[in-house]
């Protein structure tokens, strides 16, 4: 792919569905500066092939979204049905409606009803 001029280079890549705020970030000696980014606000310029890096690891949770119910640390213990909704939203960029989501999540039967509306 060309990722570098001179030599070869891996990169490994990890996910995690996370809240930053839960998450303080550590500046290390050779660091000039480090902080969380939104994936719409990326900086214009990124090292090497990392934007591509971030894009192809920004699909998985789409992907597995699809498929499985998964929201990491994004939820807490008990929500409502509008916050899961909003964040499928986010993460698969596009809107539900709410009776076909509700439905769709009902049919699921892994989530525990708690009366919080």
């Amino acid at each position: 792919m060309g990722r570098h001029a001179l030599k070869r280079v891996v990169t490994v890549a990890f996910y995690a569905l996370i809240r930053p705020e839960n998450h303080p970030l550590e500046q290390k000696i050779n660091v000039t500066e480090i902080k969380w980014f939104a994936l719409n606000k990326l900086p214009k310029t990124i090292g090497f092939d990392h934007k591509f890096i971030i894009a192809n690891a920004h699909k998985l949770p789409m992907q597995n979204l699809q498929h499985h119910m998964i929201f990491g640390e994004l939820l807490p213990k008990k929500f409502t049905l509008h916050k899961l909704q909003t964040l499928y939203e986010v993460i698969l960029e596009e809107r539900f409606d709410k009776r076909n989501f509700c439905k769709k999540i009902a049919q699921l039967d892994i989530l525990e009803n708690t009366g919080i509306i």
